[in-house]
């Protein structure tokens, strides 16, 4: 994978020189945080899911020729909240008008500008586990106790100094809990996803996307236990049960609705109803397709799913109003053993 990454990032930034837009093109390189295993992790503590410094922190490289000097390096803590500030600064254009930033431009930094950078707190939260992390400290809780770690004398988080320095910590869990109230108090409703952009004619729903009812999931759920990326709506069974989806029509229009599906042949007959801005069209699922996944080189099986190819079944055209709604695939009948599995709905706009 490394090799991989390596000739394709090197052709990419060769293209760019190649094309004398290098000078014009500022290319970031970062990953995803923490690996998914116990391996190698720079002495870091923790994994994925975790938020300590191994399940976190990430590198960064940044290329600008002829901007940004080549050797520089920034030690001062940063995160991905800092990329919208300093990619707008360094490209000269005016940020909009949105709710405010929890980052900032590190365009003083990449500049060489750092006497006067102010100190500040980055903080991380996924589900129970929560950190505050400042230049010097981490406070980290996993379980019930906060846990505080001195990142420049102890980087690996041997020691745990909370009983030492309880004014620190205090100072930085009351920051997190300020924080998390911020964060949090608009709620969490869903994020609809935007249809009828004219510059993007064509959406897909993906099925892991999908909220699924009844919640309990009874009748129907997703191939895996939480609806990974790439996965899809499967063990469908029950005429009560279905998906949907959240959107939101910013421009009205005609739109094209496609379903992306498999069926076994003992399965097929199954009357669908897809429902959308008070909309209907219906379906019956007269072709049978049911390809095995297609072949990957994997050395070791994956646990997330391996792709197939889905087959496309047009209903046809329903004009849906301007506003938000949801979007309703819905079984009417169930004569094999499910109803089918739904990879994604596509929906193209015709008008």
């Amino acid at each position: 994978m490394c090799e991989n990454l390596d000739d394709n990032i090197g052709r990419l930034l060769n293209q760019l020189d190649e094309l004398n837009l290098a000078g014009d093109t500022i290319v970031l390189f970062l990953t995803d945080n923490g690996p998914n295993s116990d391996r190698y992790n720079g002495g870091m503590k923790g994994r994925k899911g975790s938020c300590h410094e191994g399940g976190i922190r990430v590198p960064l490289f940044i290329r600008w020729p002829g901007h940004i000097a080549p050797g520089t390096k920034v030690s001062q803590i940063a995160a991905h909240i800092d990329l919208l500030p300093t990619l707008v600064e360094l490209c000269g254009v005016p940020l909009p008008e949105i709710l405010p930033l929890d980052g900032v431009s590190l365009v003083p930094l990449l500049e060489g500008a750092t006497a006067n950078w102010p100190k500040r707190m980055i903080f991380s939260h996924w589900e129970r586990r929560s950190s505050v992390r400042t230049e010097r400290w981490r406070a980290v809780v996993e379980g019930k106790e906060w846990e505080l770690y001195d990142m420049i004398a102890d980087p690996g988080q041997q020691e745990d100094l909370a009983g030492r320095h309880p004014v620190v910590l205090t100072e930085l869990s009351a920051s997190y809990e300020a924080w998390l109230r911020d964060v949090t108090r608009a709620g969490f409703d869903p994020i609809p996803i935007p249809i009828g952009h004219p510059q993007r004619r064509e959406v897909v729903l993906p099925g892991h996307e999908a909220f699924l009812e009844p919640p309990d999931r009874k009748g129907i759920s997703y191939n895996g236990r939480a609806g990974w990326a790439n996965d899809w709506v499967t063990n469908w069974t029950s005429t009560d049960a279905c998906p949907y989806w959240e959107v939101d029509v910013v421009r009205a229009g005609r739109f094209e609705i496609t379903l992306m599906y498999t069926c076994p042949e003992p399965d097929i007959g199954a009357q669908l109803l897809v429902e959308v801005g008070g909309q209907r069209l219906e379906c019956i699922i007269e072709k049978a397709h049911a390809p095995d996944p297609i072949p990957s080189p994997d050395r070791v099986e994956r646990k997330e799913v391996y792709e197939k190819a889905w087959a496309p079944l047009t209903l046809g055209t329903v004009t849906i109003p301007k506003g938000r709604t949801r979007l309703y695939v819905r079984a009417l009948t169930r004569p094999g053993r499910t109803v089918i599995d739904l990879k994604a709905v596509r929906l193209r706009q015709v008008d």
